[in-house]
């Protein structure tokens, strides 16, 4: 890097990140970003759930919406679906356990009546 810092600033690769010219370490806006934040139409949100609602194909599919790039508003919707079928499954974990300890606890005091 040779030349003074107002010939670097004229090239386009200010030091000092000055107003008005484009750092050169920004990223530059493209229409896929543009894009992400567009609002699904309804057909692509039909689409959308009618994908999720397929068995092994809409689990998978909520994981690649959920974390890949994309639209924000599918991308913000398999998060908040795949958050509420964690706590759902964590739900039935400890009924699962809670009526086990009480199934068991329950058959050993009838199987002690009955003597």
């Amino acid at each position: 890097m040779t030349g003074t810092v107002a010939e670097q600033s004229i090239s386009g690769l200010s030091l000092s990140g000055g107003i008005g010219i484009q750092s050169a370490m920004e990223p530059p806006v493209t229409p896929s970003a543009e894009m992400s934040e567009k609002p699904l139409s309804t057909g692509e949100w039909l689409v959308t759930l009618l994908v999720l609602a397929l068995p092994v194909i809409g689990l998978v599919m909520h994981f690649v919406w959920a974390f890949g790039a994309g639209n924000i508003g599918r991308r913000n919707f398999c998060r908040a679906t795949l958050i509420m079928i964690a706590v759902v499954f964590g739900l039935m974990a400890a009924a699962l356990v809670g009526f086990l300890v009480l199934g068991g606890t329950m058959a050993a005091l009838l199987s002690n009546a009955h003597r």
